[in-house]
């Protein structure tokens, strides 16, 4: 985590929905500063930190 970053539950910054990653054959949405991860995957996991999907 960087410094000065606050530890936040990501339902007070952000509203959870149901949905999926963006469509694979659009190669803009990948690759850049932004992490997909699904509701699914995310009851998936031990931790409740996100470093990378």
């Amino acid at each position: 985590m960087k410094a000065g970053w606050k530890i936040k539950n990501i339902g007070n910054i952000c509203e959870v929905i149901n949905g999926g990653t963006p469509k694979t054959g659009v190669a803009v949405y990948w690759d850049g500063p932004h992490q997909w991860l699904t509701p699914a995957e995310m009851g998936k996991r031990i931790s409740p930190y996100i470093q990378n999907t």
